[in-house]
């Protein structure tokens, strides 16, 4: 997503085919990497892409303001705590 990108064209871009190489990647801690997929200026959801290497983790956390979605599409053993 780009910064300012108009909510219209972010929409358009959900419809296409996402590639791990097409996104701009954020690196986290724990070698963790997200990207932004979607984010509406309401601030009340969001689809984010998130890659966790072999031995990271994403800790416990909480969302005040919006609920959390999770599909994995690919685990070589993870662990997963919700």
């Amino acid at each position: 997503v780009e910064k300012g990108e108009p909510e219209a064209r972010q929409k358009q871009r959900l419809m296409q085919a996402l590639h791990v190489e097409n996104v701009s990647w954020k690196t986290k801690e724990r070698g963790v990497r997200e990207a932004e997929v979607f984010a509406p200026s309401s601030g009340e959801a969001r689809i984010d892409m998130v890659e966790v290497p072999p031995g990271g983790y994403i800790p416990a956390h909480r969302h005040s303001q919006r609920h959390e979605f999770l599909t994995i599409l690919h685990s070589a053993g993870a662990q997963l705590q919700i």
